[in-house]
């Protein structure tokens, strides 16, 4: 005989008295659980009737709920008239409804946990893929926990002193400022003290400079940062970081045709590197087992920054695929977004762009670019668009080039524009040499 499942019947009862005795209570009951988290099935078409019943603004007392379960045809199915009048004599008192409710929640989250070890050791067994058991194992144990924990609300006085002590803690020099660094500064006066939760880096087209853009990004944050990359492995991106800090090319050290110095160039950009506590992952990984993984580089390694370059290779969990990529898509950013909220770090997002640009005469960026765009511009506080054209004699140069950086989005702070320096063989931006006026614009 299957032992029965965690459950507290007595709870449940109170719970579903205190609602109707008190409109007021119907209402917390209605905010603090759904029908599923009863462990009784007449328990769970109670608690639906009354739902139902408080949705559409009529009384859920015990006269009017025997009414609406006739009428369903569901009285007897719940135990009857009897039954209800006897839950609402058992119930001690109505005030405690948030302690009922925790109790059933809990029993609940008990019979959810067997559900998925029972579940993950089928799926286990039968697997072909182990990382795709990770991954639903990942998303099925944070929803379970989501349950855990207060109602997301915050009261204006609690947050009006919690900012009040950040500002004083910042003027002070206790707190660091937050500030979305690029080592440009036309970009970096624009982007000092606002606070960026998810930050998108495009471009007009292909070959702009993203990922060059997103490693100097890189250089400039401070805290330990994990660095997604889709398109290219670990040591190919080491390799144009190495160029970038050496003026050695990638064509050079794959070619091995080193000149002289240029051994100690790149030892110099070696101790460079190594003072960033940076960690690469290069292999095609889903918005699951990267939300695990950041979750525990979060606590092991206090990580402040997660980079995914980029984000349209970024997969969905297993089972949860959808026929349309756009709504792939935006889960995944709003899976991003999550993280960021509730782990307190930047997610750097490299996107691409739509092909339509093309069409245009003016092939820089907008918002409406963005591929996969609405998600992805709603989730971004922070927009950066590289503005980076080919030579003019469409061969590739060595010559530097002037190229733009615009800030098409800022949450909380100013839009603008910012002309730089593109090295095409060092593939980094650089500052313009000129500290001009019109270096850069902003607007307010």
């Amino acid at each position: 005989m299957a032992p029965v499942p965690p459950n507290n019947v007595q709870a449940e009862q109170d719970v579903l008295s205190a609602m109707m005795l008190d409109r007021a209570f119907t209402g917390q009951g209605v905010e603090l659980l759904t029908p599923a988290d009863f462990y009784r099935v007449p328990h769970q078409t109670i608690f639906e009737a009354m739902r139902d019943l408080y949705l559409a603004g009529k009384p859920t007392d015990l006269h009017i709920l025997c009414e609406e379960l006739v009428q369903r045809g569901q009285i007897e199915h719940v135990g009857g008239a009897d039954y209800l009048m006897a839950t609402i004599q058992s119930l001690p008192t109505a005030h405690h409804l948030a302690d009922y409710a925790a109790i059933a929640i809990a029993k609940l989250q008990q019979r959810d946990l067997m559900a998925f070890a029972a579940e993950v050791t089928e799926a286990a067994a039968d697997c072909e893929n182990v990382q795709d058991v990770f991954s639903l194992a990942t998303d099925k144990l944070m929803r379970i926990s989501d349950r855990v924990g207060d109602n997301g609300f915050m009261s204006v006085q609690q947050a009006t002193l919690d900012v009040l002590a950040e500002i004083e803690a910042r003027n002070k020099g206790h707190a660091p400022i937050p500030w979305f660094k690029t080592g440009l500064h036309g970009i970096d006066r624009l982007t000092e003290g606002v606070e960026n939760d998810v930050v998108v880096i495009t471009g007009g087209g292909t070959s702009q400079g993203k990922t060059a853009f997103a490693m100097q990004s890189v250089e400039h944050n401070d805290g330990a940062k994990l660095y997604y990359s889709m398109e290219m492995s670990a040591k190919a991106l080491i390799k144009r970081w190495l160029a970038s800090l050496s003026e050695v090319t990638t064509r050079t050290m794959n070619t091995g045709k080193l000149e002289d110095g240029d051994i100690e160039k790149l030892m110099d950009a070696q101790s460079s590197i190594m003072q960033h506590n940076v960690w690469i992952y290069d292999r095609p990984v889903d918005v699951g087992r990267l939300t695990a993984q950041v979750h525990r580089a979060k606590l092991q390694h206090k990580a402040s920054s997660v980079y995914v370059d980029y984000v349209g290779l970024l997969r969905s969990i297993p089972g949860k695929r959808q026929d349309r990529r756009e709504r792939e898509v935006a889960e995944n950013i709003q899976a991003l977004q999550g993280l960021a909220r509730t782990l307190g770090v930047r997610v750097v997002i490299v996107s691409q762009i739509s092909r339509k640009n093309q069409d245009r005469s003016n092939k820089r960026a907008s918002l409406t670019d963005l591929k996969e765009s609405g998600e992805i511009e709603n989730a971004a506080d922070l927009v950066l668009a590289i503005y980076n054209p080919p030579a003019e004699d469409n061969a590739e140069s060595i010559t530097p080039r002037e190229a733009e950086i615009d800030i098409l989005k800022q949450r909380n702070g100013p839009t603008g524009r910012a002309k730089v320096m593109w090295h095409p063989t060092r593939m980094r931006f650089y500052p313009r040499s000129e500290d001009t006026a019109d270096d850069h614009w902003w607007d307010s």
